[in-house]
């Protein structure tokens, strides 16, 4: 059951208040609780001290208006009814502000994966129209003299001979040598062996 839920049939705009005051009471406890999603502690802090200053707030309008039900019910009714659309308007307001607080939040988030995606192919395209082709030449020219030369060390000695003013990707030479062997642009080594020559920075 939900625990903000609560029976909204006032017969008077007093009551009208009155309920409102219980809803609010009601949504301040539940997001306050461990079934509730968690709170930031500066919005933590702000929802306890709303909820303490609620019900006496509404107790002391009583008191204010107490001596007025005798003289003036309808001005007693009318500042109920104008006490009511502001804490309707001001809620509604509120809700409104949360929601598109998070809304922004989660903009942020999707527009910060969506550079980084956008920055990840950008790095590809780079590689491919600067280091890669450099990387391939080394390696072809390597494996003409070593033939059973492993990935590991044909890494190193790419590593060794490069001449580009860019530095040499080292983490990810094994990972393009592997690739270019997938698709044949290397021949792959007839006798495969490790090596510690290499060390991936």
């Amino acid at each position: 059951m939900d625990e903000t839920r609560v029976s909204f049939n006032p017969k008077s705009t007093e009551e009208k208040v009155l309920q409102f005051v219980n809803i609010l009471e009601n949504a301040a406890r539940f997001a306050l609780s461990s079934n509730a999603m968690p709170v930031p502690a500066d919005d933590r802090k702000m929802v306890e001290r709303s909820l303490r200053k609620l019900r006496p707030a509404f107790d002391e309008l009583e008191k204010i208006v107490e001596p007025l039900r005798a003289c003036d019910p309808d001005g007693v009714n009318n500042g109920f009814e104008a006490i009511y659309q502001l804490m309707s308007a001001s809620f509604a307001i509120g809700v409104a502000g949360a929601f598109m607080k998070s809304a922004k939040n989660l903009f942020k988030k999707e527009r910060a994966r969506e550079h980084g995606k956008k920055s990840g192919e950008q790095r590809r395209k780079d590689a491919e129209i600067t280091w890669r082709p450099h990387a391939l030449e080394l390696a072809k020219r390597i494996q003409a003299e070593k033939p059973n030369i492993s990935q590991l060390d044909l890494a190193a000695e790419i590593a060794n001979r490069w001449r580009l003013k860019i530095p040499c990707p080292k983490s990810q030479l094994v990972n393009a040598i592997s690739g270019w062997q997938k698709v044949r642009a290397l021949a792959r080594p007839s006798r495969l062996r490790t090596s510690s020559s290499y060390c991936a920075n």
